[in-house]
């Protein structure tokens, strides 16, 4: 870019600088302090560091401005020279070292004065390159590192053209009819590209040098960071170029790591890290960030974020003891640089956008589709409807119709024209009155810095979501703050504070909209309200009402314009620590944790509520002293309220030992110690006739009607609603020791030890100090000499360990008891709800883990494969008690769980140049099995309901019956063991006549993430895919709530039941067990739930260079579309993550495709 002399740039630069200045100094008040020491003396002899890859002299010009308070000035005579593009590295160099190795084959230079830098060009040697006449030559040269050794497959293009040649086995090459002023382009996998200016030279020498980023992976298990070669453990991480991708748009943690990381399963409430390694206890992994667990990771900003590492075996994860066995996600979060002495702006915006839900996917039966089937179920009898008692229990509009036909009200013809009405009704026509697109906006700002001896972040983010349901929305701010700061030589200080507000609106209405009869509409052609089925028959109302009864009505519409539920939630996190260095290599640190958090939930009813006035209107009574019907329950508003409290606070001293012998002999050590102690408060009140503006409240004596009370039906009944209270402290201390032993950077040796101390844990010290541990191996076997001729192997590290982790619940190995009032006398009572248990111990985790670590074909093709195997003993399960102790079961320390399985990771550099190509393949396999556990009673229905764990199958299982078809009559039958047909009549409970399905849980899973790049544009699409698990496919079940389109196909005439599964409706609404789970849970509906999804496509462009790169390091503009894709082995097209398998239902609607577009802005 063109430039001439002129104050007005020095004056641009003084004022950024000085906004930065006044940033800087009010984020230090934030912190407390009363002032930042930066040094404001300049000097030409003030190191520089500055490191650029295929930029452009001009590209330079800024990153040394970011670096410094230097300015450039650049001569008219100058500037077609900026665009020229060069690599260059230095160190801790003074400006005119920077500048001499700048400018090197240039015919640029520079004089210095004072902080400006005024660039011009060397006339003389501009006038001789325009006497040269260009003409084509050949060029020889070799390619080696910085050993001298040849590199292989070196690739060499003609900058500007797509010709080019690789280097040889000696890391020669040659290029013939070569322009004099031509440049190469010159990269290698695992090595910086370089721009290298032929200059008229026929021979070049040409020395690659690493790319520290690529292969100075370091490995964060929260108490220390470790290089990845010194480390025997299995581990994963994420990098923040990877979340920023994987991420957008995201509001939690979790969201964006689907598939991105081997052996990690995510589903839509889970994490699961190498399988489930207990059946009642805690299950998800523990969370670390910066160093300490955390309780509510959904108050991290996803873009605070610098890495996640997940840590899978013992040797990674032993450290953590008693939390350890579900594995560990320990994330970094992002802190400014030293030695930059400048302030960093981050500002990153985006809007995401849903497409409308989709309900035709719910498969729900259309008007006529119910009609026909409810018409059927009537005329069967009075088993589906009797006439005589629907004035007490109410009716739907059908049944009105035949009421009235009945009564004589109507006759067949008019009964026939009600029934076609009703059949035109198309309760989707509705869905706008309750449903809508989601639309989230997110705002981040972030701001960083630091100086020699002081370094910070601060950041804030907003997210709102208006929900797919109308009446939903929620709102979340999170504030995060974070130094690190030199108080005195070796003396270092660090701070954080993490604070997170979020408010729920949840007015709205979820999937059981939908779970009604589809005739049934909520408003007429002019927006009133119509009345819906209800317990009350429609025609009996007007005379509730002459006797003082509220309006029955129940309309779905008027309860979500009239509902009030919301809920709020506050939450901080404040860290602070000290590390004193004692000498070289050895330290001592302290840090504190306190995390405390309230939430307050709210459900205020007012009178036009349905399950208030039902309240009120079921509790009016005939008095027969006054002759009238008054009202025992208050009639008024209600309101619900829930508080929650929760704090909890760690204290760690650690002493870390990290030293380098002879270069021979690497050790590292930590010994330390950590105390916890967590506290919930819970509390859970009503109040009765609650006035929201005056905040006041009548009293009620809820105990009147507690008894059972004759209601409005003159039916005897109780009303029950008891307050709720608890309070739970836990304490816990632990000591632990950790260590490695390197020599010559191939052999390492690794160990670790920790003893917990619980109030959790029975007084058996046999139990008590019981410890965790691991052991670790590891081999680089690339760094020995016979393996150095292997061209083609860049790297090679193999691992072995073994270790024990720990698990804990909230159980107490005393007796427990609850507090109540006893609901017919009112008195205090005690329920004991637990034995005691003095036995009680942590459950263990045995870990083997066997890995691979390689490099291959230049650093091209590498990553990690990792074999495993887990044993969980001591796991709490149901074991039988003698019933004379007063207890049928407990949960005790018997059970045992195994898995076993594969991790792998492959990461591929496919294509360099202006147009690359990455690729990341992650694969998980693993097994799971019940070892010991105490099985349910072996029979068929326990079986087939799953939920209990059974001896040698998975902890998620699914059984079925052997299906046998329809009868001839329609009705179910199934297959026993012997494979004689069994009709419903006839109970059938042996298990070896069910089939094993498999497991509910994909045994394999994982993802692939490719990146795609040409010149400032990447496309990244991620992929996730789920493989090798069953579900239960949807079918009617018979009933007026559980029926989907199906149910057209439904048994009615003999020889049906050769083209059909679904049976004949059922004598009455009150379906056999054995009828309803021989057609329900047979093996005809079980199919496999494999799926591939597209989980985003990510396109970003970086338009720094358009606006200038002075004014933004960065600035890209991201477009994300999620949901675009999913293939899925089922017949159905159903979205297994979205969907319960066992029961063969729809939990939730599944995810619609949504649409992002962001800018993210740095300077």
């Amino acid at each position: 870019m063109k430039e001439n002399y002129t104050p007005n740039r020095v004056v641009r630069k003084a004022h950024n600088r000085t906004l930065r200045v006044l940033a800087l100094n009010f984020l230090v008040c934030l912190f407390g302090l009363s002032a930042l020491p930066v040094d404001a003396k300049h000097s030409q002899q003030k190191a520089i560091s500055i490191h650029v890859q295929d930029v452009t002299i001009q590209q330079a010009f800024s990153e040394i401005e970011k670096s410094s308070d230097y300015v450039f000035l650049v001569a008219d005579n100058a500037s077609s020279e900026l665009n020229r593009r060069i690599s260059l590295k230095r160190s801790k160099e003074n400006i005119h070292q920077v500048l001499d190795a700048l400018f090197h084959d240039t015919d640029l230079g520079y004089h210095v004065v004072e902080r400006q830098i005024s660039i011009y060009r060397k006339e003389k040697q501009a006038a001789a390159m325009k006497q040269q006449t260009p003409k084509g030559i050949t060029v020889k040269g070799r390619v080696t590192d910085k050993q001298n050794e040849p590199l292989p497959g070196v690739s060499i293009l003609i900058k500007g053209s797509t010709q080019g040649v690789a280097t040889d086995m000696d890391g020669h090459f040659t290029l013939s009819d070569l322009a004099p002023n031509a440049v190469l382009e010159v990269s290698y996998v695992g090595m910086k590209q370089q721009s290298i200016p032929v200059k008229g030279r026929t021979e070049l020498a040409i020395v690659m040098e690493d790319d520290e980023a690529m292969l100075g992976e370091i490995v964060v298990t929260g108490y220390q960071t470790l290089s990845k070669e010194r480390a025997t453990g299995s581990f994963t991480q994420v990098k923040q170029d990877k979340l920023d991708l994987l991420q957008l748009g995201a509001t939690s943690v979790k969201q964006g790591l689907a598939g991105a990381i081997p052996g990690v399963f995510v589903g839509k409430s889970t994490i699961n890290i190498r399988g489930v390694s207990s059946i009642y206890a805690n299950k998800t992994p523990l969370f670390v960030v910066d160093g300490v667990p955390v309780n509510d990771i959904e108050t991290i900003n996803p873009k605070d974020i610098e890495t996640i590492t997940v840590l899978k075996d013992a040797s990674a994860a032993s450290i953590w003891g008693i939390r350890a066995s579900n594995g560990v996600v320990v994330i970094t979060t992002k802190l400014g640089k030293l030695n930059d002495g400048k302030t960093y702006f981050d500002i990153s915006s985006n809007i995401m956008i849903d497409e409308k839900p989709d309900f035709g996917y719910l498969q729900r039966p259309t008007a006529a589709e119910y009609i026909d089937f409810e018409t059927e179920a009537i005329a069967r009898g009075k088993g589906w409807f009797n006439p005589a008692t629907a004035e007490r229990n109410g009716y739907s509009r059908v049944e009105e119709l035949y009421y009235k036909k009945h009564k004589g009200q109507i006759d067949d013809a008019q009964l026939n024209e009600g029934l076609e009405r009703l059949r035109q009704n198309d309760y989707l026509s509705e869905r706008d009155l309750f449903f809508r697109s989601r639309v989230q906006k997110q705002v981040n700002l972030s701001i960083a810095g630091g100086t020699n001896k002081y370094k910070y972040y601060t950041s804030v983010g907003y997210t709102g979501n208006q929900g797919m349901s109308k009446g939903d929305s929620n709102h979340a701010m999170i504030i995060n703050m974070k130094s690190r700061m030199t108080l005195l030589k070796g003396l270092e200080l660090e701070m954080g504070v993490n604070t997170a507000f979020r408010k729920n609106t949840n007015n709205g209405v979820d999937l059981y909209a939908f779970h009604g009869k589809p005739y049934e509409l909520n408003v007429d052609e002019n927006g009133n309200y119509l009345s819906r089925y209800t317990n009350v028959a429609e025609h009996l109302k007007q005379g509730y009402y002459d006797k003082g009864f509220l309006d029955w009505t129940y309309n779905l519409k008027q309860e979500i314009d009239n509902n009030d539920i919301t809920s709020n939630n506050a939450s901080v996190r404040l860290n602070t620590g000290l590390e004193y260095t004692l000498f070289k290599g050895l330290k001592i640190s302290t840090k504190f944790l306190y995390e405390a958090g309230t939430d307050r939930a709210r459900n205020y009813r007012n009178l036009h509520n349905y399950y208030l006035k039902n309240l009120i209107n079921s509790w009016t009574v005939y008095d027969a002293t006054k002759k009238e019907y008054k009202h025992k329950f208050p009639k008024g508003p209600l309101l619900d309220l829930s508080k929650n409290w929760s704090s909890s606070w760690t204290q760690r001293n650690l002493l870390t030992f990290d030293s380098v012998i002879d270069e021979q002999h690497s050790i590292n050590a930590i010994a330390g110690t950590e105390v916890r102690e967590d506290f919930t408060l819970q509390n859970k009140e009503r109040y009765y006739n609650y006035n929201d503006r005056a905040l006041s409240v009548n009293n009620f004596d809820a105990y009147s009607l507690s008894q059972y009370t004759a209601n409005y039906r003159g039916d005897y009944d109780s009303y029950r609603w008891d307050p709720e209270f608890s309070e739970s402290k836990n304490r816990f201390f632990s000591v632990f020791l950790n260590g490695s032993y390197s020599y010559q950077g191939k052999y390492t040796v690794s160990g670790s030890v920790r003893i917990d101390q619980s109030d959790l844990f029975g007084t058996d010290p046999k139990y008590r100090y019981d410890p965790t541990w691991s052991s670790g191996l590891s081999w680089r076997l690339s760094e020995e000499a016979y393996m150095k001729n292997i061209s083609w192997l860049n790297h090679l590290l193999l691992r072995l360990t073994y270790g024990i982790n720990g698990n804990i619940s909230k159980s107490s190995p005393y007796s427990l008891a609850r507090y109540g009032k006893n609901s017919n006398t009112q008195e205090d009572m005690l329920t004991i709800s637990t034995p005691e248990n003095q036995q009680l111990r942590k459950e263990k985790t045995a870990v083997t883990n066997f890995g691979v670590d390689f490099a291959l074909l230049n650093n091209r093709l590498s990553g990690s494969i990792d074999l495993y195997h887990k044993y969980s003993s001591d796991l709490l399960g149901n074991h039988k008690l003698d019933p004379t102790t007063g207890f049928n079961s407990a949960r005790i320390n018997t059970a045992e769980v195994s898995n076993r399985g594969l991790d792998m990771r492959i990461n591929g550099m496919i294509l360099r140049g202006t147009f690359g190509w990455d690729m990341t393949f992650n694969f998980g396999y693993n097994v799971n099995r019940v070892e010991k556990v105490q099985s349910p009673q072996e029979v068929a229905e326990y079986y087939v309901s799953g939920g209990s764990p059974i001896e040698g199958k998975p902890l998620s299982y699914l059984y079925s019956y052997k299906w046998a078809g329809l009868s001839e009559k329609g009705e179910p039958q199934i297959y026993d063991a012997s494979g004689e047909v069994v009709g419903w009549k006839k109970k059938m409970s042996d298990v070896q006549a069910l089939k094993y399905v498999g497991t509910l849980t994909p045994p394999v899973y994982g993802g692939i993430i490719s990146t795609f790049t040409y010149r400032n544009f990447a496309l990244t699409p991620v992929f996730s895919y789920q493989l090798g698990h069953v579900m239960r496919l949807p079918r009617p079940e018979m009933v007026s709530y559980g029926l989907n389109t199906d149910i057209a196909k439904r048994w009615k005439n003999p020889g049906d039941e050769k083209t059909t599964n679904i049976p004949r409706i059922y004598s009455s609404s009150s379906i056999d067990p054995k009828w309803r789970n021989y057609y329900l849970y047979n093996d005809s509906w079980d199919e496999d739930a494999s799926f591939v999804k597209l989980n985003t496509l990510t396109l970003s462009y970086d338009f720094a260079g358009l606006i200038g790169r002075k004014l933004f390091s960065r600035a890209q503009l991201v477009v994300q579309a999620s949901n675009l894709w999913t293939w899925t082995a089922n017949s159905k097209g159903i979205d297994p993550e979205y969907y319960d398998l066992a029961e063969g239902r729809f939990s939730y609607l599944p995810p619609v495709s949504s649409y992002t577009i962001g800018v993210n802005l740095n300077f």
